[in-house]
């Protein structure tokens, strides 16, 4: 009977070490597994390792996301310093990841914020990369080379800046110093709206009428279209006719209109010779001193109409002494 005792002691130690070794094998597979998984690995995936050699790490650590166009396709698994000087940085890519010669790797992103990551820009065409192969790197957009572009674009902005405020000041005075003459056009167009209002008011009843008999007349036009309708059926060659004549009608109208564009034509270089200042309308228009002159004379005119009206007697004695 104490046989059987120890005998089922035994096998009671044996399951019990059995669970203990599951559960320390279960533990070590878990623990395996969460450190991939918080590597950013496959969990049962399998992987090829790449080396890339940077001049700085720019916040690259194991962990690291490797991105193609974007997409995961693995993590950084060690960084340490090269013997070359920089810094060697170990790749862990997945297996299904296909990868070929000439792929570049960048670093992308800023380190003060936590969001850095390594990108691959692959080559089409090359051989396949073999496990542990070095790829080549390229520099990536940092704070330092963003800072020495934008100093010449700052200057840039500094001086239009500094002209738009010399424009505007200008703009400004000639604002200011144009400013009666700004204040009487506005009240030539107030006056001219008030004027405009007044006609349509005063016109009102006239307007009303002017739609009524419009509307008379368009229904009388389509009266007489319906008559027009009517005469078709019976007149069709009286009608072919009348096509015929408004053809030759449009052809004579068309060579109208050619003669017109000539004509206006020539008016353009009428007009092109005035803006030059030809003749003696041109010199009018282009010479200030001409049209002030004319102006004077005219005020001289007016005057002596003027004093003729007050005086008309002063004039007909000297007409009559003379004749």
């Amino acid at each position: 009977m104490s046989t059987a005792r120890s005998d089922d002691k035994e096998q009671q130690r044996f399951w019990n070490e059995f669970r203990i070794g599951v559960l320390a094998v279960g533990a070590i597979a878990l623990l395996f597994l969460g450190v991939r998984f918080l590597q950013g690995t496959p969990l049962l995936g399998r992987t090829y390792a790449l080396v890339a050699q940077f001049e700085r790490a720019d916040g690259i650590a194991e962990g690291t996301p490797v991105t193609v166009r974007g997409l995961p396709v693995g993590t950084v698994e060690d960084v340490s310093l090269s013997g070359e000087g920089g810094v060697r940085a170990r790749l862990r890519i997945q297996d299904d990841v296909g990868l070929t010669e000439g792929t570049t790797a960048t670093i992308r992103g800023l380190a003060a914020l936590d969001d850095v990551s390594v990108s691959l820009q692959r080559t089409p065409g090359g051989k396949p990369l073999s496990p542990g192969a070095r790829i080549s790197t390229a520099k990536g957009g940092t704070l330092e080379e963003l800072r020495k572009r934008a100093v010449p674009i700052a200057q840039r902005v500094d001086s239009a800046l500094v002209e738009a405020t010399g424009t505007f000041s200008e703009a400004r005075q000639v604002l200011g110093n144009s400013e009666p003459e700004v204040q009487a056009l506005l009240t030539n167009l107030q006056s001219a709206s008030a004027g405009v209002e007044s006609f349509v008011q005063s016109e009102r009843d006239r307007l009303h009428r002017v739609l009524v008999h419009l509307e008379e007349t368009s229904a009388s036009m389509k009266a007489l279209a319906g008559d027009l309708e009517h005469v078709t059926g019976s007149n069709r060659d009286t009608l072919e006719q009348a096509v015929q004549d408004a053809e030759r009608t449009v052809h004579h109208t068309r060579r109208t209109a050619k003669s017109l564009e000539q004509s206006a034509q020539e008016l353009e270089t009428i007009l092109s010779g005035l803006r030059r200042g030809e003749g003696t309308a041109g010199q009018l228009l282009t010479d200030p001193r001409l049209y002030r002159r004319l102006d004077s004379i005219s005020v001289r005119v007016d005057s002596i109409l003027s004093d003729f009206q007050r005086r008309p007697g002063h004039y007909l004695d000297t007409t009559v002494e003379i004749f």
